[in-house]
């Protein structure tokens, strides 16, 4: 019975007094709506009728909701939210097509919330007679605080949007000590785990057993021979995830030639922003060592081939990378 009250009473508020209400308004948009989720539902998404469905729904939403709230304000700790709803409801109907449009209905809604707000109380102003010097005087400061306090709350808004961005391009910063940042909060206390540094690195193992695993031991001569910081830079970094803070981390190798191959040093080192004035650096050391036995079909006496193998990587270290092997070209670590 409560239920059906309920429906009934919603009914009867919704109810037109005359063809040209509030009320008829909000039918209008509710109608919409409803053929909205049909028309999605039959797989017409990308129709032309699908989409002036939507926008008719989105303005009849609009001019009912206005249209009612001043008839019958909703307020909240006496201010009118008419304002925020017609403001939302504007910045959907503006960017619901763009890939980034919850950014930009963020920053756009406080400031268009604040110009209804400002814009309601003038015409209220102007509409009540109040004439006077002193409360014109009065209202022009009252549209100035609240512009300014819109302003605000969207720069904010927008400084929001800049940390998650930060958290899903850097999470090297992230995983770091955020203790003493002034607007940086960790929600849980513990620290995600710090394994970019470590993921490079075996991305760099990698490359470097793609190159010589199994090759024959001329061919892996040469492409030692050949190889260069940036090319063992660039490599690595294609195998990696694009995140922002790629540019920031410096892929180097030591390179020193013994009697049965090669001692390879690998190191991935932090450039970006950091907390301490040291170097962040994660090694690994390799060794490239002849073989003899049939591989790719190759008889045994076709020569020597090569195989890697390495020791398990270091954990984040600080200070100046070092090395007593040859730093691949003139680097500042030299």
């Amino acid at each position: 019975m409560k239920v059906n009250s309920l429906l009934n009473r919603f009914a009867q508020s919704l109810k037109p007094t005359r063809p040209f209400s509030w009320e008829t308004v909000i039918l209008l948009s509710l109608f919409s709506w409803l053929m909205f989720l049909l028309t999605g539902e039959w797989g017409l998404n990308s129709a032309a009728s699908h989409q002036i469905i939507t926008v008719c729904a989105i303005i009849f939403s609009l001019i009912g909701v206005t249209w009612a709230q001043f008839k019958h304000p909703w307020k909240i700790l006496g201010l009118e939210i008419w304002p925020g709803i017609a403001a939302l409801i504007i910045c959907i109907l503006l960017f619901r097509y763009l890939d980034e449009w919850l950014y930009f209905t963020g920053i756009t809604w406080p400031v268009l919330w604040g110009a209804l707000a400002a814009g309601s109380d003038f015409l209220k102003s102007q509409k009540s007679g109040k004439k006077s010097e002193f409360s014109l005087a009065e209202m022009r400061i009252k549209i100035v605080i609240v512009m300014l306090v819109s302003c605000l709350a969207s720069t904010w808004v927008q400084f929001a949007f800049l940390i998650d961005h930060w958290t899903k391009e850097y999470p090297t910063i992230i995983a770091g000590d955020v203790s003493q940042s002034t607007f940086v909060v960790r929600v849980n206390r513990a620290a995600p785990p710090d394994t970019r540094g470590a993921s490079i690195l075996e991305a760099m193992v990698a490359f470097v057993q793609s190159e010589v695993e199994g090759k024959r031991w001329q061919e892996v001569k040469a492409w030692i021979t050949k190889l260069t910081k940036g090319k063992l830079e660039s490599s690595v970094k294609v195998r990696l995830p694009q995140y922002g803070e790629n540019q920031w981390w410096e892929l180097q190798a030591a390179i020193a030639q013994t009697e049965n191959g090669y001692k390879l040093e690998l190191f991935v080192i932090w450039n970006g922003p950091q907390t301490k004035s040291k170097l962040d650096y994660f090694r690994k050391v390799c060794e490239i060592r002849q073989i003899y036995d049939r591989r790719g079909g190759f008889p045994s006496n076709a020569g020597p081939f090569a195989t890697l193998e390495c020791q398990p990587g270091s954990e984040r270290l600080s200070g100046k990378p070092k090395s007593i092997y040859n730093w691949l070209d003139n680097t500042k670590f030299n």
